[in-house]
This record gives C-alpha cells, sequence and structure tokens, in this order.
C-alpha cells in the first residue's frame, strides 16, 4: 500500500485536443491513480473507424510522476513538455504542479500523503515487535496487535480527512458537452481500512479473553520464572533442614530419660517402669 498508486483515482473518456498547435481530436479513457509519493496517469485511445482518427488508434500512455518535494511537480511539468506528452496528460500535471491561491491540490496529495506513509512505516516496526513478542513476551501479544490496529486507522483517518475533496478537471466530451473527472478513494485505502480494522478486533478479542483467563500463550522459550524459584528455594531449605546439627537443649541425659519415664500408679502407690528391651 505505501508504494502502490491505488489510494485515490478517477477516469473519464474525454475527447480533446492532441498536442498544441495541431487540429487533431483525441478520443481516449483518460485515468489518474494516486499514490502516497506519485501518481500514474493512463491515457489509451479509444479504436473510432474514421479515417482522421487511424493515427491516434493505437496510442497508450502510462506516465509515473514523483511529488517527493516542494518542487517535484514544477519539475516534472517541464520535463513533460520537454518530451511532448499528449495535452490531457500535460493539462492533468498542471493543475497539481500549481501552488497559489485556491489552488494548492497538489501540495495537499504531498503532505497527505506524507503524513500517512510515516504512519504505516510506524505500524509496521509495531508489525515487527508483535511477532517478537508472540515469540519472546507472549502475554503482551495482544496489546501490541491493538497498537498495530490503531497506527493503521490512524493513517486511514489521516489520508480520509487531507486528501483534497473539491479537485474536478473538465475535459471536452465527445457530444460536445463538458465532463469532469472526479476523484474517490481506491484499493489501497480499502485494503488498509480492512487490515487496520482486523487487527484492532483480533487484539482485543485476545485481551478480553486474556483477562478472563480462558487462554494462555505459550512457545518453545516460554519460562515460568516463579514455578521454578519457588521449587528451588523449596529445595534449599530442605537441604538447610537436613543438614542443621541437633540443638543443645534437645538433647537430655540418658538417666533422666529413664527417670522420667518411670510413673507411679494411682490405684496401687506402686512405682512402674518401661519394659526392658532385649
Amino acid at each position: 500500500s505505501i508504494h502502490h498508486p491505488s489510494w485515490h483515482q478517477g477516469s473519464i473518456r474525454i475527447y480533446s485536443a492532441y498536442r498544441a498547435f495541431t487540429t487533431d481530436k483525441l478520443d481516449a479513457i483518460l485515468g489518474i491513480r494516486m499514490g502516497l509519493k506519485h501518481l500514474n496517469v493512463t491515457l489509451t485511445s479509444v479504436q473510432t473507424s474514421g479515417k482522421e482518427q487511424q493515427s491516434l488508434n493505437d496510442l497508450k500512455y502510462n506516465e509515473r510522476f514523483e511529488f517527493l518535494n516542494v518542487f517535484s511537480m514544477e519539475m516534472e511539468l517541464e520535463k513533460s513538455l520537454k518530451r511532448g506528452l499528449p495535452y490531457p496528460i500535460l493539462k492533468v500535471i498542471e493543475y497539481l504542479s500549481v501552488d497559489r491561491a485556491g489552488f494548492v491540490w497538489g501540495r495537499q496529495y504531498r503532505l497527505t500523503g506524507h503524513y500517512t506513509v510515516y504512519l504505516l512505516w510506524t505500524a509496521f516496526a509495531f508489525w515487527i515487535i508483535q511477532i517478537l513478542m508472540l515469540c519472546l513476551v507472549p502475554h503482551n501479544f495482544a496489546k501490541v496487535v491493538v497498537i498495530v490496529g490503531v497506527l493503521i486507522l490512524l493513517a486511514d483517518s489521516v489520508y480520509f480527512i487531507f486528501v483534497p475533496k473539491n479537485l474536478q478537471i473538465r475535459f471536452p466530451s465527445s457530444d460536445g458537452s463538458m465532463s469532469i473527472l472526479d476523484f474517490h478513494l481506491s484499493t489501497c485505502f480499502y485494503a488498509t481500512l480492512t487490515a487496520g480494522i482486523t487487527s484492532l478486533v483480533y487484539g482485543g478479542i485476545l485481551l478480553i479473553l486474556q483477562a478472563k483467563s480462558l487462554y494462555t500463550l505459550k512457545t518453545f522459550i516460554t519460562c515460568h520464572a516463579d514455578q521454578h524459584c519457588c521449587k528451588i528455594m523449596k529445595c534449599e531449605n530442605s537441604t538447610i533442614l537436613s543438614l542443621t546439627p541437633p540443638s543443645s537443649m534437645s538433647t537430655v541425659p540418658t538417666e533422666t530419660t529413664a527417670d522420667s519415664l518411670i510413673k507411679r500408679n494411682t490405684f496401687t502407690g506402686m512405682l512402674s517402669s518401661p519394659p526392658e528391651r532385649f
């Protein structure tokens, strides 16, 4: 989506002059596809049976123009004039190269693409972190999935808000009226929107399940530090207890022990001693 020119596009059938200072008329389909850093302009002639149009029947143009900085479109217009491109293509470039008064469509496309690209690259960086989290710290995986979805949707929102809404280019049509070239959101925008919504919903579901403890993620390098530490501490404590010598307070002389075992019978008044051991 970052490099493909299908974010904003439009197409129209025109009947216009082919070049300046000529009477040749071109019946063709003009298509414009806007990307984040460049645009593609296609011009394909429509097959006609007229003799005067035979030389223009196989006309096909597919031109790419960059708008990376402030002066890019002006330089592209100058190059196009030197190359002698058809008049409809030159008209489109001229509309986007003007940057004064109310003609700021080229600037709007450039700034919109600039901010959208930064947000998408940030989302890609977090996507890589998401993969690492899945392997190293699985319980944080869902949070990063949500962050990726939010960044993608934020990029789409920026493009939708700041893309030019009132750009209309007029061309003459074959019936003598004026046709208007309108633009609409295209494939890359909706594909990115779908990816953002999917990531956000998926991460949200994982967070809810994790909060209710309905699942746990385990990998081949998963380690439960608390359990292992507790086992080691128990082993150490049992070892210390087994190695501790008996206390002096617990040793009782043999004679004292024997005397304590002699008890008086309360009924007969005679003393009883413990049985002898053989």
